[in-house]
């Protein structure tokens, strides 16, 4: 159950940073700053730490978790269905206007 709730925040932090990189139209190292480093790096430094953590319910757990095939699929896979599915929608809005 713990390596499916990972792999779906992980799914909606990257989706999420995903369409604001594509929205913003100007990069600043601000910008930069808050999606990559405080979004994504303190996410990725958490799941890593919180394997180390003996008192955690995840102790072990998480570089299971990063070694296996099917987490970076899946990831990949949905992923790729949202970003062709949020464009189609993009396209059929500005088509239709």
């Amino acid at each position: 159950m713990w390596d499916f709730s990972v792999t779906m925040y992980s799914i909606v932090v990257f989706m999420a940073d995903l369409k604001l990189a594509i929205y913003t139209r100007y990069w600043t190292i601000f910008n930069f700053a808050a999606l990559w480093l405080t979004s994504i790096l303190i996410y990725v430094l958490f799941i890593i730490v919180s394997n180390f953590m003996e008192s955690a319910y995840t102790y072990s757990q998480s570089l299971d978790l990063l070694t296996t095939s099917y987490f970076y699929l899946s990831i990949f896979l949905i992923l790729g269905l949202v970003f062709i599915v949020d464009v189609a929608i993009f396209v059929a809005t500005k088509v239709t206007k």
